[in-house]
């Protein structure tokens, strides 16, 4: 099929290729501004009408980009980072804009091929997603003139969309101690994340709700096997465990599973397992299924990101739901507002802070504490994002 150039809808109305190329084509020329609301509306009327597409190709020679919006995915197989993924494309196709995901999960300590990869593709504007953004110089992205926004994840000069964990587990904590539980224990993830963001905010939350409730400072331990052992006593008791030293790829369950088994073979177990993500709570209740320590009675157990794996089995899992859509949401409104000026390293980098949502299940429904904290919303069934 004949594609309708620019120059054939100007033939049409009386008026030059170049005007019509201010209006339909993609040009940040200051002549634009020039043209009156009558002739732009009748361009684009005739555009339409006559079936024009912008030649990418031609719009790539003019302006040195393309239209193309990079998602730069460190999420790996994880579902957060395909919920991330397709509401990210779903905004991008809908502004049309093209759009295309780039795994870099394994490309980690490989920035250099990541980089000129990006570069290759000449994008509008990029969109980084996951925890791992600083293995990667994206400030030269910058330098080029190309706007990138992070999700999720801190890189020094760039702006950054991320959700409050700090709050969500301290409420979730905060909730077992209301509920009579004594004995809690923070359930990290792979000490080898010990500095990210997301372990320090939860931390962070977790000795909040502990000091609040007026106990001492919880006890940090490197692995489950060497965390101080509970008293038999009614005073508030807490302490704070890594999983593991570096997380297996596609062995999730394992971490929470292995902690869990020597979590409960203590002689004084703790009553609240507060987990920093939904696969090593699910995997410490299926070590307590096994060795017959029943959840929420004896072990109340929560986790963090909202998996639908977590609403499976005989137990559903209460959880934190981080609102993935309005975290992209927010993530493309900043990438938007940039693409139309000069991409620069801001010294202060525009943060957005994202409240996350609790999803209460039956991992947390015990006699003592039957229904959620004031405030809080119930539901039955996923919510998914």
């Amino acid at each position: 099929m004949r594609r309708v150039t620019q120059s054939e809808i100007g033939k049409a109305l009386g008026l030059s290729a170049a005007t019509v190329g201010l209006v339909v084509g993609n040009s940040n020329s200051p002549l634009r501004a020039r043209l009156s609301a009558e002739t732009v509306s009748k361009i684009r009327a005739k555009a339409q009408e006559l079936g024009y597409t912008p030649h990418k190709g031609a719009q790539m020679l003019r302006s040195g980009r393309s239209n193309l919006i990079v998602l730069l995915n460190f999420g790996g197989h994880t579902e957060i980072g395909g919920r991330r993924s397709y509401h990210v494309g779903r905004m991008v196709h809908e502004a049309g804009f093209d759009y295309q995901t780039i795994d870099a999960y394994w490309w980690v300590g490989e920035g250099r091929k990541l980089l000129d990869q990006i570069i290759d593709l000449r994008p509008r504007g990029v969109i980084v997603s996951g925890s791992m953004q600083a293995a990667v110089a994206l400030e030269e992205l910058i330098e080029m003139g190309i706007p990138v926004v992070s999700i999720g994840g801190y890189v020094p000069h760039i702006p950054w969309v991320r959700y409050d964990a700090r709050a969500a587990i301290k409420e979730l904590t905060m909730a077992a101690v209301h509920a009579g539980r004594r004995r809690l224990t923070l359930l990290l993830g792979a000490k080898s994340d010990a500095v990210a963001w997301q372990n320090m905010d939860r931390v962070e939350g977790f000795g909040d709700a502990i000091r609040e409730a007026g106990g001492d400072a919880p006890i940090l331990s490197d692995d489950a096997s060497t965390c101080s052992s509970y008293e038999e006593s009614d005073r508030l008791q807490s302490n704070i465990v890594y999983s593991c030293s570096r997380q297996r790829p596609f062995h999730d369950f394992e971490p929470g599973m292995d902690a869990a088994g020597q979590i409960i073979s203590r002689e004084i177990k703790p009553d609240a397992l507060i987990c920093t993500n939904d696969k090593h709570a699910i995997g410490a209740m299926t070590t307590c299924s096994r060795r017959g320590v029943a959840v929420p009675g004896e072990l109340w157990v929560t986790g963090f990101d909202n998996i639908s794996f977590g609403t499976q089995g005989p137990v559903s899992l209460t959880s934190v739901d981080q609102r993935t859509d309005a975290l992209c949401e927010a993530a493309f409104e900043m990438l938007m507002a940039r693409l139309d000026r000069a991409a620069v390293a801001e010294s202060i980098p525009e943060e957005r802070v994202i409240p996350c949502e609790i999803i209460w299940r039956d991992s947390t429904a015990s006699p003592l504490h039957s229904t959620p904290p004031a405030g809080s919303h119930l539901h039955s069934q996923p919510v998914i994002s």
